[in-house]
C-alpha cells in the first residue's frame, strides 16, 4: 500500500513538474517576442522569383549568410515555433498523438536547434542585433534548455510506458502535425522564399471567397473529425489552437504597450487564450457572441491592402480565422455549453465596457481600433453624414477629445443586434449539425443490425422470427444498458425468461433499472449490449415485427389531451390496424369493465389521473396483444381502479397471455404474481415462484430486503 501510495506521490510531483515548466517555456518564449526585429521577418524572396517587385530583394537578405541558410533557418523556426506550441500543451492533456510528435519531431528539432545555437552563439543564429541582444540570448538559452528538457522527460516516460508499442492511427498524428505546421506557419514565410504572387483577395474575388469559405470548411471538419474523440484529445488540439494563434498574433503585433490588442479580434486571441485556461465563461461568451461575428464581418469587408502574402494580410487572416473558427469549435465539441440568456447579457455587458473604453482610447491616442475613429464602416454603408454632422467634444489633460457621438452610439446597437441574430443563427447551425449526426448514426446502427439479422436467419425470411422456438415468451438475453459515456451501466447482463400465461413480476427500488429494462424491452431505448426477443421476434433487429406483438402501459400515461377518449383509442387502432369491427367490439368491452362510458367520448383532458390511465391501459389492448407489459401501473390510482387493473391483468393472463409489470410495492406484487424477479442496482438478485415462496412460509419482503442489504455491501 505504501509503495503504491508512493507511486501515486511520485507521479503527482512530476505531473506537477512538467506543468511548472511549460508555463516556464511559454513565459521565456512570449518575453523573446518583445524584441527588436528579427531580419528574417524582413527577408524578402530568396528565390528570386517574383523579379517585378518594387522590393530589392538582395537588399533584405542577411549579410554574410547564403541563399540556402537563410531558407533553412526559416525552416528551423517553423519547426522551433510547432514544437514549443506542442510542449506548452503536452503536460495539461493526456494526448498519444502530440507525445509521439515530440518523440519524432521534436527531439531532433530541438537538438538541431541547440547545435545551431553554439554555431552562432556570437551572433544569434535568429539574426537579432541591439541593445537587448544579450538578454535575448539569455532568454533563448533558457528557452533551448527548457525545450530539452521537456522533450527528454517526455521521452523517457514516452518509453518507459512503452508506448512505442502502440502504432494504431499514425495517419491522425501526420494530420495534425501538418495541421500544426499550417496554424504556426510565420507570416513572411512564403513571400520570403518566393516573393508575391501578384493577387489581391478583395471585392469577392475567387481568392476572397476562398478566404470566407476556409474558415466554414475548417469549422464543419474540426467537428467532423473530433466530435467522437476522447476528451483529452478534443481539448489539447483546442487548446493548441488557442496557442498558436498567440504565437500568430504577436508574431507581427509585438509592442503591448503602444500597440495593445484592442482591436476585437486580436482582443480575442488573448481572451479565448484566458476563458480557456481558466474556464471562464464570461470571457468566452463575449468571444462568441462578439467576436465570431466581428471576424465574420471583418472577412467579408476587409480591411488590408496588397499582395495576399503580404505578411500583414497573413497575419490578418490568421487572426480573424482563429476568432471566427476557435469559440464556434469549443461548443460544438463541448467545452463550454451552448449559451443560455444570462450568458448572452453578460457577453453584452462586457461588450458594453469594450466599446467606449476603445473609443476613448481611440480618441485619446489617435487610434483607430474597431474602427471607432475612422470612416472605414461609414463608407461602406454610406453614413458619412451621420458621422460628420454629430460630434462631441471633450478636453482630457490640455487635449480635445473629438467623439462622433451618434455614429458610435448607431454602430454599438447594430452590433448587440448582430450578437442577438448570431445567437440564433448559432443554434440552428448547432441543431442542424446535429441532426445530421443523429441521422448518419442511426443510419450506420440500422445497417449493422440488419447485418446481424442476416447472419442470425442463415438464408430465412427477415419476416420470420429470429428464435421460433421463443414464440410464446418473453426472452432477455444478457441485456445491458448505459446511458452516454457514464462508467456505469444502468442494467448489467440481464437475464429473463418470461413465458405465456402468467403474470410476471418485476421488483426493485427506485433507480434499480426496472423502466431502463422495460422502455429497452418496447423499443424506446436503445440495446447496449444483448438482446430481448418477443414472441421469437428480436426487438432489437426486428423492432416493428416485436412491438407488434406488445401493449405498453407507460409511467407517465402520455396522451392527447385534445381529443376524445374514443379518437385518442381509433388513433392506436390505425396505427395497429385493427379493423373497425374488432375495436369497436374491444372497446365497447373494456370502457364498461372500467366504467369509462360516460366519459369515452369527452375530452381527455376533462379525465381524471385514473381515467387517463384507464385510458392508456384501453389503447394498450385494443389490437389484443400476446404480450402486455406495463410500468408502475398501479402507482397513484384509487382502491376501485386499481382492483379493476389488477383484475384484468389476472384475466387476460388466464387467456394464455404474458403479463409483465414493474413495481416498486412489494405487496401487489406478492398478491398477483405467479414469478418475480428481483433488481437491485441494475443488477438481476433472483428469479422466484411466489407459490414456492408461500410453501416455503419465506416472507417477500424480507427476501427482498435481504437482496438489497446484499447488494448494497
Amino acid at each position: 500500500m505504501s509503495v503504491l501510495l508512493l507511486d501515486k506521490y511520485t507521479k503527482l510531483r512530476l505531473d506537477i513538474s512538467k506543468k511548472i515548466l511549460a508555463v516556464s517555456l511559454a513565459l521565456f518564449f512570449a518575453l523573446r517576442f518583445f524584441a527588436p526585429q528579427d531580419p528574417l521577418v524582413t527577408v524578402f524572396n530568396i528565390l528570386l522569383i517574383d523579379i517585378d517587385t518594387p522590393i530589392n530583394a538582395f537588399e533584405t537578405f542577411i549579410p554574410g549568410m547564403s541563399e540556402f541558410l537563410m531558407i533553412f533557418l526559416l525552416v528551423l523556426r517553423l519547426g522551433y515555433n510547432v514544437i514549443v506550441a506542442f510542449l506548452i500543451v503536452i503536460p495539461f492533456f493526456n494526448n498519444k498523438h502530440f507525445e509521439r510528435i515530440s518523440l519524432y519531431f521534436g527531439t531532433p528539432m530541438i537538438i538541431l536547434t541547440s547545435c545551431l545555437f553554439l554555431i552562432f552563439r556570437d551572433s544569434y543564429f535568429y539574426g537579432l542585433s541591439g541593445t537587448y541582444v544579450e538578454v535575448l540570448k539569455v532568454f533563448l538559452r533558457a528557452e533551448v534548455g527548457l525545450c530539452l528538457l521537456m522533450t527528454a522527460i517526455n521521452d523517457i516516460s514516452y518509453f518507459k510506458n512503452k508506448k512505442y508499442k502502440d502504432k494504431s492511427k499514425i495517419h491522425y498524428t501526420l494530420i495534425i502535425f501538418v495541421l500544426s505546421v499550417l496554424m504556426l506557419l510565420p507570416l513572411n514565410f512564403i513571400s520570403a522564399i518566393t516573393g508575391y504572387v501578384g493577387v489581391e483577395a478583395l471585392d469577392f474575388n475567387i481568392y476572397h471567397i476562398i478566404v470566407i469559405v476556409v474558415p466554414f470548411a475548417a469549422t464543419i471538419l474540426i467537428y467532423a473529425v473530433m466530435h467522437k474523440k476522447d476528451d483529452d484529445s478534443k481539448f489539447s488540439m483546442l487548446m493548441l489552437m488557442s496557442v498558436a494563434s498567440l504565437i500568430d498574433y504577436y508574431a507581427y503585433t509585438r509592442d503591448f504597450i503602444t500597440e495593445p490588442p484592442l482591436h476585437l479580434c486580436s482582443f480575442a486571441v488573448i481572451v479565448l487564450f484566458f476563458a480557456l485556461v481558466f474556464n471562464n465563461k464570461t470571457l468566452f461568451y463575449f468571444s462568441y457572441f462578439a467576436n465570431v461575428f466581428g471576424a465574420f464581418a471583418a472577412l467579408i469587408i476587409p480591411n488590408y491592402v496588397g499582395d495576399i502574402i503580404r505578411p500583414a494580410n497573413i497575419h490578418y487572416y490568421y487572426n480573424h480565422f482563429f476568432a471566427f473558427v476557435l469559440p464556434l469549435s469549443l461548443v460544438s465539441l463541448h467545452r463550454f455549453e451552448k449559451p443560455n440568456v444570462l450568458a448572452m447579457l453578460k457577453a453584452i455587458g462586457m461588450f458594453t465596457i469594450y466599446f467606449p473604453f476603445t473609443a476613448f482610447f481611440n480618441a485619446y491616442f489617435d487610434r483607430d481600433y474597431f474602427f471607432t475613429n475612422s470612416t472605414f464602416i461609414v463608407e461602406k454603408f454610406d453614413m458619412l453624414d451621420l458621422y460628420k454632422n454629430n460630434i462631441f467634444e471633450i478636453t482630457v489633460n490640455d487635449k480635445l477629445l473629438t467623439f462622433h457621438y451618434v455614429y458610435l452610439i448607431v454602430y454599438f446597437l447594430i452590433f448587440i443586434f448582430a450578437m442577438f441574430l448570431t445567437w440564433f443563427i448559432y443554434d440552428f447551425g448547432y441543431e442542424t449539425m446535429n441532426k445530421i449526426h443523429r441521422l448518419r448514426s442511426m443510419q450506420r446502427y440500422n445497417k449493422e443490425i440488419y447485418l446481424e439479422l442476416k447472419k442470425a436467419l442463415d438464408g430465412r425470411d427477415v419476416k420470420e422470427p429470429i428464435l421460433p422456438e421463443g414464440v410464446n415468451m418473453i426472452k432477455i438475453v444478457n441485456f445491458s444498458k448505459r446511458y452516454g459515456n457514464s462508467n456505469k451501466l444502468a442494467v448489467d447482463h440481464l437475464n429473463l425468461e418470461i413465458e405465456s400465461g402468467e403474470i410476471y413480476g418485476f421488483l426493485g427500488h427506485n433507480g434499480a433499472g426496472k423502466s431502463t429494462t422495460i422502455k429497452s424491452l418496447v423499443g424506446i431505448q436503445t440495446i447496449t449490449e444483448g438482446d430481448m426477443i418477443i414472441e421469437g421476434y428480436s426487438i432489437k433487429s426486428q423492432s416493428l415485427d416485436a412491438k407488434l406483438k406488445i401493449g405498453y402501459v407507460s409511467d407517465n400515461h402520455a396522451v392527447y389531451e385534445k381529443l376524445s377518449g374514443r379518437e385518442y383509442i381509433n388513433y392506436i387502432a390505425d396505427l395497429y390496424k385493427v379493423s373497425k369491427e374488432d375495436r369497436d367490439k374491444r372497446l365497447s368491452d373494456m370502457v364498461v369493465e372500467f366504467n369509462l362510458v360516460d366519459a369515452i367520448d369527452n375530452q381527455v383532458k376533462t379525465y381524471s389521473h385514473g381515467m387517463k390511465q384507464k385510458l392508456v391501459v384501453i389503447a394498450s389492448l385494443i389490437h389484443n396483444p400476446k404480450v402486455w407489459i406495463l410500468d408502475e401501473p398501479l402507482t397513484g390510482l384509487d382502491p376501485m381502479s386499481a382492483y379493476q387493473l389488477k383484475q384484468k391483468m389476472f384475466n387476460y393472463a388466464k387467456n394464455g397471455n404474458i403479463v409483465f409489470f414493474s413495481s416498486h410495492v412489494i405487496e401487489i406484487v406478492e398478491k398477483i404474481c405467479d414469478r418475480i424477479a428481483i433488481i437491485t442496482n441494475g443488477k438481476l438478485k433472483g428469479v422466484y415462484k411466489m407459490q414456492d415462496l408461500k410453501d416455503e412460509k419465506v416472507s417477500l419482503e424480507s427476501l427482498y430486503l435481504d437482496k438489497f442489504t446484499e447488494s448494497e455491501e
